[in-house]
């Protein structure tokens, strides 16, 4: 099993879970409104829950920097 997907919002499915992210896979308040294209590559990075809390509280409030999650 070398696939996986990330599922937009909460909602039963038949993949493995293996976390959960505060971010907004779609947020049409952002110039970009998807966060993540076909062909793109991700990493995977456990964060501790006051991180985790921060970073939900950014995106809810819209003032998340996510340049910042992007390397060039």
């Amino acid at each position: 099993m070398n696939m996986t997907t990330i599922y937009p919002f909460e909602s039963p499915g038949g993949w493995h879970l293996i976390g959960r992210t505060p971010l907004w896979m779609l947020d049409q308040r952002r110039e970009q409104p998807v966060f993540l294209a076909p062909g793109d590559s991700l990493t995977f990075q456990r964060v501790d829950r006051k991180t985790y809390d921060r970073i939900a509280r950014e995106v809810e409030a819209g003032t998340l920097d996510w340049s910042s999650l992007v390397k060039a």
